[in-house]
């Protein structure tokens, strides 16, 4: 319910003067988004092993055309289809195996839409920084760590942290401190891919490395997966790298073409 409530609460947006609030409305969006996807996350990893990033391919095609006007060629969307193919046949195994879980499918399914939107708006609102990876990264930290507090008290966490053992443990904070500083360099990293590629680009390339992630986990923990199930990966993967390629050639080609 308190993810519910995150998506209706924190995507409304207050109308007023635009010429006043365009710009920390424009930021305000981005960062709530960021939310949102957190949470729907959150939610279809415990209850399915669902990649979150497979769907969002038809997702970013959509939303690439209302919100930036952004066509892609015949190749792309054959490329982004394959991908979801493969996605769809890993579904289909967690069914076969008594695995798979609606409602996980349902809120994985969501937070595509909302990881599309995302990237998009990270897209979109760079100009309003002038450009400037880092200071879009700081606003969508600072303002994700604040928004995320009233998820901590619907949850009823807050109860948790204050009988957590190692609430004043050094050690503790230290790792704390270094994942978040690997957190934040990861959301640089992201918004810099979005601004020197696309946010399509962005979405396939952190598909692969998550379906290379989960091959590499079945092969480090000698699990037993079954043929279907490594078609499905290698279909993504393959996809993946032929998407790259087409990309490529496209933006070779308009650079010749300037």
């Amino acid at each position: 319910l308190y993810i519910i409530f995150f998506e209706i609460h924190f995507l409304g947006i207050e109308m007023g003067n635009p010429e006043i609030h365009k710009r920390g409305c424009d930021l305000s969006v981005s960062s709530k988004i960021v939310l949102v996807v957190c949470a729907y996350w959150c939610t279809s990893i415990t209850l399915v092993f669902l990649n979150k990033y497979l769907l969002s391919s038809p997702s970013l095609q959509i939303f690439s055309y209302l919100i930036l006007n952004s066509v892609s060629s015949c190749k792309v969307l054959f490329c982004c289809g394959m991908i979801v193919s493969g996605f769809l046949l890993g579904v289909n195994q967690e069914s076969v195996h008594g695995t798979l879980s609606y409602i996980g499918v349902f809120f994985g399914v969501l937070s595509t839409v909302f990881i599309a939107l995302n990237a998009i708006y990270t897209k979109k609102m760079l100009p309003a920084v002038d450009n400037n990876s880092w200071q879009l990264s700081l606003y969508n930290s600072f303002n994700s760590s604040l928004l995320f507090l009233p998820g901590i008290l619907l949850a009823g966490e807050l109860k948790h942290i204050v009988d957590f053992p190692h609430l004043y443990s050094t050690k503790f904070w230290l790792f704390m401190i270094i994942s978040g500083l690997f957190g934040f360099l990861i959301s640089y990293i992201s918004v810099l891919q979005v601004k020197l590629t696309s946010p399509l680009t962005h979405n396939v390339s952190a598909t692969a490395k998550s379906a290379f992630q989960t091959v590499l986990a079945v092969i480090v923990y000698q699990e037993w997966k079954d043929l279907l199930w490594w078609t499905s990966n290698v279909v993504v993967l393959v996809s993946s790298m032929a998407y790259s390629y087409v990309r490529h050639q496209e933006m070779h080609k308009q650079k010749v073409q300037s």
